[in-house]
């Protein structure tokens, strides 16, 4: 494993204008590598060189055959690295070696798919009667940003990259600033598929900083988003200054609908089931509970009662979750308060609470974090405890 890795901005792999970040193998808490860091000028380059290439028809004007199975090759550089991919993105990661391996081959479909349709992309005649011919075109946007989350990174960049370079876009990706390894083979999959300079750029770069610079750069046409639904309301609002349209894939669903008169410990278990399907820190598709309210608050009191209910379900998610023990924790005085709000609503008196919330934030969240992810999902406990509460 490499010590250092660069951003990749119009074909060449430079250095950061913001310094440089250390990536963690959570698994250890120890440093793994260390990745340049972009800054607003770098973004402002990676779109320069994206607006050059889209204005100068090389994707755009490509016979779109030719231009899926150069998409089509990219999944096939993932599959023929897959084990060396693997290797890298559970070391960043945390999550196992089977899933990563999994998440690899998922990325590749990804091209295989989208690189099929390049050809099937199709206009419509209108027919407007004798004198009048009328047609549509579709034509690509021009400079697709994508801003891409810690958790499935290389799967998710995978999804709109291989779509957007299908059509004719070029891609410019802002990994996550936690888990930005792997994308680089990204670059080095498109780079053996003969993508020409400025067709891909992938920067790693905080989500204040580089993020707010890429959805609120005038030279980019469409944004890709998948995330927290504050960070999504921030990217669409800068979106909506330049016009620009949005693919947001946000939180808040996938909910569980329990009444008061269901089985709670048939509940609890599947509750616990669906966390353990997750198995690598916190996804959008992980189970939400919501409705009967007196149920689940039945269940929040029984937990606090025994501890076992509670225990069981952080401790199925903690231990398979490293990074949200070792990573995604940070001292959030706002965020104890929040638990020590909803321990109240439990019958907790004031003082009991307030050790309750201190107990849960510390013990099941570890030391808090150098830094925190943009879409990082507000802190295990209080998460818990505010799913449980709908």
């Amino acid at each position: 494993m490499q010590r250092y890795w660069q951003n990749y901005i119009d074909g060449a792999w430079v250095d950061g204008g913001a310094g440089r970040i250390e990536v963690l193998n959570p698994a250890t808490g120890m440093v793994l590598a260390e990745h340049a860091l972009a800054d607003a000028a770098d973004v402002d380059r990676a779109v320069q060189a994206a607006g050059r290439v889209h204005r100068s028809g090389t994707l755009r004007d490509m016979r779109p055959i030719e231009r899926g199975r150069m998409v089509q090759a990219m999944g096939r550089f993932l599959i023929e690295h897959t084990d060396e991919i693997a290797e890298v993105l559970t070391l960043e990661q945390g999550k196992p070696l089977w899933e990563a391996k999994t998440e690899v081959k998922g990325a590749a479909l990804y091209f295989e798919y989208y690189g099929n349709q390049a050809a099937t992309v199709e206009g419509k005649s209108v027919p407007l009667g004798a004198g009048y011919f009328d047609w549509t075109e579709n034509e690509p946007y021009g400079v697709s940003a994508q801003i891409i989350p810690w958790n499935y990174r290389l799967e998710m960049t995978a999804r709109s990259m291989s779509a957007g370079l299908s059509t004719g876009n070029a891609c410019d990706v802002k990994t996550p600033e936690m888990t930005p390894l792997t994308n680089a083979y990204l670059v080095r999959a498109a780079e053996a598929a003969g993508f020409p300079p400025g067709a891909v750029n992938v920067l790693c770069g905080l989500g204040h900083e580089a993020g707010a610079a890429l959805s609120g750069h005038p030279g980019v046409n469409q944004i890709v988003f998948t995330g927290a639904v504050p960070t999504g309301i921030a990217i669409a609002q800068a979106a909506a200054g330049n016009v620009v349209p949005c693919v947001l894939e946000l939180g808040g669903k996938s909910a569980a609908i329990v009444h008061d008169d269901a089985d709670l410990a048939a509940f609890e278990r599947d509750l616990i089931a669906a966390w353990e399907d997750t198995t690598t820190s916190q996804v959008i598709e992980a189970t939400n509970p919501s409705g009967g309210r007196e149920a689940l608050e039945r269940l929040v009191h029984r937990s606090l009662a025994d501890d076992r209910a509670l225990d069981r379900a952080v401790r199925a998610w903690t231990l398979q979750k490293p990074l949200v023990a070792e990573r995604v924790a940070r001292v959030d005085v706002r965020r104890i308060d929040h638990i020590h709000t909803l321990l109240t609503k439990c019958g907790l008196d004031a003082q009991a609470a307030r050790d309750r919330a201190q107990f849960l934030y510390w013990s099941y969240l570890g030391r808090p974090a150098k830094r925190m992810d943009e879409f990082a999902i507000a802190p295990l406990a209080a998460a818990m405890v505010d799913m449980l509460l709908g």
